[in-house]
């Protein structure tokens, strides 16, 4: 039973995993990328400027840029993606 599980998981992976070859594939978020994600928003202390703010978005960039010129784990992120 245990090994029809991981077959059909493997399967539903196969399904759903990014080409190395397609440009605009799915990024698979991870331990790594959190702990990554978490370590620039301490850096960077968006959340001490008003919301909506021009400043914050220009945190948000320079995060988003930070994540962007990570090659392990490797980002796929946009501004929109990031802003809370």
């Amino acid at each position: 039973m245990a090994s029809r599980l991981v077959e059909n998981v493997y399967e539903a992976y196969k399904m759903v995993a990014p080409s190395s070859k397609a440009s605009n594939s799915v990024m698979f978020w991870t331990y790594d990328h959190e702990a990554i994600l978490c370590r620039e928003v301490v850096n960077v202390h968006p959340y001490t400027t008003k919301k909506g703010s021009t400043q914050r978005s220009s945190m948000w960039e320079k995060i988003a840029d930070t994540l962007n010129k990570c090659s392990v784990p490797k980002f796929r992120v946009g501004n929109s993606c990031l802003q809370a």
